[in-house]
Formats: C-alpha cells, sequence, structure tokens
C-alpha cells in the first residue's frame, strides 16, 4: 500500500520566524522523505505570528465576520482570510490525504478548512501561544488560548514536544491522552564534543525568549568564567 500524500503546512516568510520552528519543520520534512511519504509543502508566506495575534480580536465576538476596526486591522484581517482561501486551493488541487500542521495557531486554520474538505489534520504543536503571549503581556492572550483549545479538540491527532507539555493540554483542556504523542525536540549530531575546563568558554545556542531565563545563565556564566 502506498503511503499517504500528506499536506505540510507552515507559516513561512513575511516576518520573524524562531530558529527552532524552522529547524523542527525541516527535520520533519527530512524524516518524512526518508520514511517514503509523499509530501506536499504549503508555506504559507503572508502569515506571521505578529499579524496573527493582532488579527485574533477581530474574531470576537463578530467571529467569521469582517470586523469594523482600523484600516490596518481589516487588512490584517483580509490577509488572515487570503491565507485561508489559499489553503483551500492548495487542498482542491493537491488532493492530500493527511494535513499536518506545524505550530497551534496555524493548526487552528487547517482544522476548519479541513472540515470542509473531510480530511484528517494532525497538529504538531511546538509550543503554547497563549502562554508566550501571556508572558510578553499581549492583552488578548486569551482570545489565543481560546483558538488553541479548539484546535486541539478538534484536531484528529496532536504531536507535543514534551510529556509535561502532554499533561498540561490533556488535563486543561480535556484532550483525551491517547490522542497525544510526544516527539521531543533534538538536533544534528555534532563532530564536537564539550569538555569541562575553567575557566569556561560558553556558547549559547537557543532564542532571548522570557522563559528560556536567559539572563540567569549568563549570570552563572560570568560567576564561572
Amino acid at each position: 500500500m502506498p503511503h499517504p500524500r500528506i499536506l505540510l503546512v507552515y507559516k513561512s516568510g513575511g516576518g520573524p520566524i524562531s530558529f527552532g520552528d524552522r529547524f523542527r519543520t525541516e527535520s520533519i520534512l527530512v524524516f518524512l522523505r526518508k520514511n517514503q511519504f509523499r509530501v506536499i509543502e504549503a508555506p504559507l508566506t503572508s502569515l506571521t505570528r505578529w499579524g496573527f495575534w493582532r488579527t485574533v480580536p477581530s474574531l470576537f465576538p463578530l467571529y467569521g465576520k469582517i470586523p469594523a476596526f482600523s484600516r490596518r486591522a481589516l487588512l490584517q484581517w483580509l490577509d488572515m482570510s487570503a491565507t485561508i482561501n489559499s489553503l483551500k486551493m492548495i487542498i482542491r488541487k493537491t488532493k492530500p490525504d493527511i494535513v499536518l500542521a506545524e505550530t497551534s495557531l496555524v493548526g487552528w486554520m487547517a482544522v476548519h478548512v479541513c472540515e470542509s474538505f473531510s480530511i484528517p489534520c494532525i497538529i504538531d504543536c511546538h509550543s503554547l501561544a497563549f502562554a508566550e503571549a501571556r508572558g510578553m503581556n499581549y492583552k488578548h492572550w486569551q482570545y489565543l488560548e481560546y483558538l488553541e483549545k479548539e484546535a486541539f479538540l478538534k484536531c484528529d491527532h496532536l504531536l507535543v514536544v514534551s510529556k509535561r507539555m502532554k499533561d498540561y493540554i490533556s488535563q486543561k483542556y480535556k484532550v483525551r491522552s491517547g490522542k497525544i504523542s510526544v516527539v521531543p525536540n533534538g538536533s544534528s549530531p555534532q563532530q564536537f564534543t564539550a569538555n569541562y575546563r575553567i575557566p569556561l568558554r560558553v556558547i549559547y545556542a537557543g532564542i532571548f525568549s522570557f522563559w528560556e531565563k536567559n539572563r540567569r545563565l549568563f549570570r552563572h556564566s560570568q560567576a564561572n568564567c
């Protein structure tokens, strides 16, 4: 039996994309192709995290209707609508068996589109957008949480990066545990091996987001260098 045709949907271009998101998406592409899955890429070039966050308030309470907001908000809303319509056109053209959506908010859009085509949708949740937004003092983070909850409940399967995330989502949103699989983040093998020595030479390979507690790491590094 031939492998199913997988439509891989992810945000691309038009704004900042974290290295972690890009690396995880590229790793999944390599894995699927190495195992002879037929993969169709669907990069959503107009979709950005900041654009999505700013557009979210327009979905409430006028869910699915054009908001009577500022010109900028209207343009962002139209941009999201165009992205959804673009995804519909891609599905009509490629006729995939499964849609794999990278990140929870891309997954929210994919779930709604897949419903109209009766196609299974898998969401690869890299992180919880509402938690990031709340930590960055974004005032509409509750809206993001609502969308993520809806996406997690409606998708056919959910991939997460850790058992702790699996337990959190399962308990908080009442998502069946068997519907969630843990696929940890990783990195490519390197030829160099780190060795302990004094003074330390510290190389940080990560993102400068609040949850990484970079300042604490830097303080410890300075104290031991």
